[in-house]
């Protein structure tokens, strides 16, 4: 709560109040009416043609290739808000990306969110509850979150969107998956979504999954 309380930034969810009054605590946040983004574009995974259409309670409304760039451009202007806080999130994915009117997007769930100012890295001592499909190499390896950690789970969120929420690596199993980001062959495994039509957006999706965090994109 105290994390979601200091930010003020339109592409991420406003903290309303918290209460105390029994256990267990609630965080009160604003309404997003639509929803998280992955149940938004798992309502149609059809590869796009010319536009999707993508269910919202009664109404239909259609999603287009510019509808996905603008959904990554939101989550990544709320990274870069991050960032500049010195913040890793550690949690980037379609699931925590919620939607309000006019498909606006805002970053939630801040659970795993920590202040790196002093530090510039977190190293958690247990590895509990990491989430393995959208955590980086340098996670699995030595526990170890940067913000580079961030950019690569957005390269994760990326495909996603393009994939219109299949989950990533769906075809491995946990043990499968932890050994291929752990050797670095993400990109080897993660093939590019047939919706993903522009080459300089899967180039630096990929760029994204680099194994040094250095390499990756800022």
């Amino acid at each position: 709560a105290s994390a979601n309380a200091m930010f003020n930034h339109e592409n991420i969810v406003k903290l309303i109040g918290v209460s105390f009054t029994s256990d267990p605590y609630y965080l009160i946040l604003e309404y997003m009416q639509n929803g998280n983004l992955h149940d938004y574009l798992a309502n149609n995974a059809a590869p796009i043609q010319a536009e999707h259409r993508v269910a919202i309670g009664k109404s239909v409304e259609y999603l287009e290739h510019s509808d996905l760039i603008r959904f990554l451009v939101q989550a990544a202007s709320a990274l870069n808000y991050l960032s500049n806080l010195r913040v890793i999130h550690r949690d980037i994915a379609a699931r925590n990306c919620l939607l309000g009117e006019n498909k606006h997007l805002k970053i939630s769930d801040f659970g795993l969110c920590k202040d790196i100012y002093a530090d510039q890295h977190y190293k958690m001592q247990k590895m509990k509850n990491v989430p393995l499909r959208w955590s980086p190499p340098e996670v699995l390896l030595r526990s170890l979150y940067t913000e580079e950690s961030d950019v690569y789970s957005f390269g994760v969120l990326m495909w996603e969107v393009f994939s219109f929420a299949i989950s990533p690596f769906y075809q491995y199993t946990f043990d499968e998956v932890t050994a291929i980001i752990k050797s670095g062959q993400t990109k080897e495994a993660l093939s590019r979504p047939a919706t993903c039509i522009s080459n300089e957006i899967w180039k630096l999706m990929t760029e994204c999954w680099e194994f040094y965090p250095k390499d990756r994109p800022s």
